[in-house]
C-alpha cells in the first residue's frame, strides 16, 4: 500500500480470508492505526505485530484503541545512558555471563 492510502479492506479481506492468525505491521503510525481499525471493524482479531514506526501515542486515538493487545518492537541499544536501560543490561549480564 501507499502511506496516503485510507482503506485498507481489501488487502485485510486477503488476509483474513488465507487464514493468517497474526499481522505484522512495518509502517508508520496513521497507516498502521486505519489498519488495526479496520481489521477490528471487519471482525477479524489477529495478533498484531508492529514495526518501530507505529510508536507514537496518536495510534491509540486514530485507532479508537484497536491498536490494544499488540506486540511492538523497539530498538535497543547496548550503551544507552537511560539508567533502566543501563540496568537491565546490568542484570541481563550478570544473570547470563554476556551482554544482550
Amino acid at each position: 500500500f501507499m502511506n496516503d492510502d485510507q482503506n485498507f479492506t481489501a488487502q485485510i479481506s486477503k488476509l483474513k480470508d488465507a487464514g493468517c492468525e497474526a499481522v505484522m505491521l512495518w509502517c508508520v503510525y496513521t497507516p498502521g492505526s486505519l489498519i488495526c481499525k479496520q481489521m477490528r471493524e471487519m471482525g477479524w482479531d489477529a495478533q498484531i505485530y508492529c514495526s518501530p514506526g507505529i510508536n507514537n501515542p496518536a495510534v491509540f486515538e486514530l485507532s479508537d484503541n484497536a491498536i490494544n493487545g499488540a506486540i511492538g518492537t523497539t530498538g535497543y541499544y547496548l550503551t544507552d545512558p537511560d539508567p533502566y536501560v543501563s540496568d537491565w543490561t546490568q542484570r541481563f549480564t550478570e544473570k547470563y555471563g554476556y551482554a544482550p
